[in-house]
C-alpha cells in the first residue's frame, strides 16, 4: 500500500467514524492522521489535528488514550520548537501511564522526555531518562520472551512490564 493510500485510508476511517457518532474512532483516525502530517513535516497542521484528537479522546474519559493523544500533541509541540509545552504535554502523559500502571508506554515516555531534554542541553537528565528507559523496555523484553499462558496473557506484555515507579538516580520522574 502506497504512502498516498494509507493517507486517504486515515482520511475515510476519520470521516466515517464522525458519520457513524463513533468519537473513539474519530479520535484514533485523527491521531493516525496527525502522526502522518507530522512525519510529511506539516506541524501546523499536525498539531491541529492531534489536539482535536485529544479534545475528543479528554470527552470520551478515556486515560490511555488521553495519555496516547498527550505523547502525539508533544511530540508536535518538540518538532515545532515549542520544549516547554512538549515537556509538559509528554510529563503529564507519562503521568497518566504511571497511574494506569501502563508500563511500556511509560518507557516511550521517558524516551521522548529524554529527546527534550537533550534538545534542551541538558545531557545529564537526558542520560537518566535513556537509561530508566532503557531499562523499562529490557524488562518488558525480557518477561514477554519467557511469557505463557493464554493469547490475552501475552497481549499484556505491550503494556505492562516497566517498574512501577522508575526513577533517575533516586529522583522520581514524575517531578520533572
Amino acid at each position: 500500500m502506497s504512502r498516498a493510500d494509507r493517507e486517504y485510508l486515515k482520511i475515510f476511517c476519520g470521516r466515517a467514524s464522525r458519520d457513524l457518532g463513533d468519537r473513539r474512532g474519530l479520535a484514533r483516525a485523527l491521531h493516525n492522521a496527525a502522526e502522518a502530517l507530522r512525519l510529511q513535516g506539516q506541524l501546523a497542521r499536525a498539531r491541529a489535528t492531534s489536539e482535536e484528537a485529544l479534545s475528543i479522546r479528554r470527552g470520551i474519559d478515556d486515560p490511555a488514550s488521553v495519555a496516547t493523544s498527550l505523547f502525539g500533541v508533544g511530540q508536535v509541540a518538540a518538532a515545532q520548537g515549542d520544549l516547554a509545552s512538549a515537556r509538559r504535554l509528554l510529563a503529564e502523559g507519562l503521568e497518566m501511564d504511571r497511574r494506569l500502571d501502563r508500563r511500556r508506554p511509560m518507557a516511550y515516555g521517558l524516551y521522548h522526555l529524554a529527546e527534550i531534554a537533550l534538545m534542551q542541553g541538558d545531557l545529564a537528565l537526558a542520560r537518566r531518562l535513556l537509561i530508566a528507559s532503557r531499562a523499562g523496555a529490557t524488562r518488558s523484553e525480557r518477561r514477554c520472551s519467557t511469557s505463557s499462558g493464554t493469547a490475552a496473557q501475552r497481549s499484556s506484555c505491550s503494556d505492562n512490564t516497566m517498574p512501577a515507579s522508575p526513577t533517575t538516580s533516586g529522583r522520581q520522574v514524575r517531578s520533572l
